[in-house]
């Protein structure tokens, strides 16, 4: 059993509570990593490149790509305890993430239309948590199916 998993143990409750739990102590900590690494790629990109836009997307793609196989490998060993696939880690983050920027923009855009507009910067992190129990069911389901190792 990881360190993760006995943190996030949740009383005598066991499985999918206790994975969910640490799913969501691994996400926050990449969440947090992914934007320190995503600002040091668009500090690298300063000297090649000076469009902000393209420093903005490059900076997003290549931090996705990081993100995802350092969150695979630490999904597969301290939340999930199963062996994956990382095409299909990539597949349904990269569904996640365009769901979680239509559901953000609608969740901005009303706020906007209510004159809330100071509120839009949480547009983000609501919709980003709403979803989090789609995104743990098809990671579980779907991208660490397989028989469960005890960890």
């Amino acid at each position: 059993m990881s360190w993760i998993t006995r943190f996030g143990r949740v009383g005598k409750c066991s499985g999918c509570i206790n994975e969910y739990v640490s799913y969501m102590i691994v996400g926050g900590a990449l969440g947090a990593l992914s934007w320190i690494i995503q600002v040091v790629i668009k500090i690298i990109a300063e000297k090649w490149i000076s469009r902000p836009d393209l420093k903005e997307g490059i900076s997003i793609m290549l931090t996705f790509f990081i993100i995802g196989a350092v969150g695979f490998v630490v999904q597969k060993r301290h939340v999930f305890f199963a062996n994956g696939r990382l095409e299909k880690f990539y597949i349904s983050n990269a569904i996640i993430i365009f769901v979680v920027a239509v559901v953000s923009s609608l969740i901005a855009h009303v706020l906007d239309r209510l004159g809330l507009v100071s509120l839009c910067i949480l547009a983000y992190p609501v919709s980003a948590l709403g979803l989090s129990p789609v995104s743990f069911y098809i990671n579980r389901k779907w991208v660490y199916q397989g028989d469960r190792k005890n960890g």
